[in-house]
């Protein structure tokens, strides 16, 4: 099956809030995070600061997939970032 990327940018705060919608066709999901931020993100709307996924400063992306990590790549992603105006790249990949 083909597959299709789309990178998004996103401007995160200091409040939880939502950086991806729910999207049923994809299979990967690959988290950017800033060279200088601490983010925390997860599929739970109440995300809070060190209660999801950390990415931290300088240590690299996260990398999830349908094949390794099931059905949550398909979920609404929230997130809530150290600063306010903090940026995260979202690399979402699609079955086409």
């Amino acid at each position: 099956m083909a597959k299709h990327s789309q990178l998004t940018i996103v401007a995160m705060g200091t409040s939880s809030a939502q950086i991806l919608p729910a999207r049923v066709g994809r299979v990967g999901l690959l988290l950017i995070p800033h060279l200088t931020a601490t983010y925390t993100v997860g599929p739970d709307a109440d995300v809070q600061a060190n209660r999801g996924l950390n990415l931290l400063p300088n240590a690299g992306a996260i990398q999830l997939s349908e094949e390794l990590h099931g059905d949550i790549v398909k979920h609404a992603w929230y997130g809530i970032a150290s600063g306010a105006g903090t940026i995260i790249g979202l690399l979402e990949t699609f079955d086409v």
